[in-house]
């Protein structure tokens, strides 16, 4: 009995510590610092910037190795470079700097009455229907704030389950979503765009894509999806050399601009070419046996995990979406 009771006190004991050490010793000011730090790959550049001086941002990072046994950055001419550890504590970091300050934000817009709602749609919807959905949602609930914040599909699944965001707007396959609501709510097509001089036809078969210069978009969720089609017919067809994108940009409009300067071709969703398309700026291939419309899912929590006002703006949310998006 006895060694039991011992070995209760020394757990008791050791939790007692490890609550110490994140709430005083390795306190939230820290792991800001050591963000910042990471984000611009310097020491004496995030010294400047949290007004600290370089030798007490030094000494913060020594104590957190110290604490944590194990190094977090090594340092040479270059600057600085995260460790393994050091990025396993910078990405844990991260998330809990998002979720502090998101709970500021929501703290600070309840005490003027109202209600913030956090909502990711993922980075390649660059469209106008969306918007359309958010206004008829804001219109109909008048005491509540809409942040929309693009964003990438992993980590929007990921901050929806940590409950920094509460709905998400996203395409294509989804995996590791078993304990979040998924509603569908319409169809996004993908479509081969180009400059009106770069390709005279309107139609070319798969294989001839080697001939263009590839643009893509590095934060659509699509662009996966795209090229497991693309290598599913590499397998099929063994003269078909080696595909790749020449290069990836983050901005759907800067992909325009190329394209429109008959820089190369792009794989697209419909909505953000359009206009462009419809005003005879770009123009849209169409690929032989090739075909690719994408599910656009809403996300949430599970009903019974939402506040009853949550609850009633999804069903919203979903509604709206489900009339625009399939108009």
């Amino acid at each position: 009995m006895q060694h039991y009771v011992y070995l209760y006190i020394k757990w008791e004991y050791n939790m007692y510590r490890l609550n110490r050490y994140w709430v005083n010793e390795m306190n939230l000011d820290y792991l800001k610092y050591f963000i910042k730090i990471i984000d611009l790959k310097s020491i004496s550049k995030a010294a400047v910037e949290e007004h600290l001086t370089q030798s007490a941002l030094t000494q913060i990072v020594k104590k957190m190795e110290n604490e944590l046994n194990c190094p977090l950055i090594t340092r040479s001419n270059k600057g600085i470079e995260v460790t393994e550890c050091g990025q396993l504590v910078y990405e844990y970091a991260k998330n809990m700097a998002d979720t502090h300050n998101s709970m500021l934000s929501r703290l600070q817009c309840m005490t003027k009455g109202c209600y913030s709602i956090v909502i990711k749609p993922c980075c390649s919807m660059d469209n106008n229907l969306l918007p359309a959905v958010l206004f008829k949602i804001q219109n109909q609930f008048k005491n509540i704030k809409l942040d929309v914040i693009l964003d990438c599909k992993p980590k929007i699944i990921s901050e929806i389950k940590i409950g920094i965001t509460d709905f998400g707007v996203v395409m294509g396959e989804l995996k590791d979503i078993d304990d979040l609501d998924v509603d569908t709510i319409g169809i996004e097509k993908i479509v081969l765009v180009a400059g009106n001089q770069l390709i005279k036809s309107d139609k070319i078969c798969l294989c001839e894509l080697e001939n263009y210069k590839l643009i893509d978009f590095s934060l659509g969720s699509y662009g996966k999806e795209v090229y497991k089609i693309i290598q599913k017919h590499e397998k099929k067809d063994h003269s078909f050399a080696s595909f790749s994108p020449f290069f990836s940009i983050d901005s759907i409009g800067a992909i325009k601009t190329l394209l429109e300067s008959n820089f190369g071709v792009s794989f697209l969703p419909y909505y953000a070419v359009r206009d462009e398309i419809t005003q005879g700026k770009l123009k849209s291939i169409e690929i032989e046996g090739f075909n690719l419309n994408l599910p656009i899912h809403i996300l949430s929590k599970k009903d019974s995990q939402l506040q009853p006002l949550l609850v009633e703006i999804k069903k919203s949310f979903i509604d709206h979406a489900k009339r625009i998006f399939n108009k």
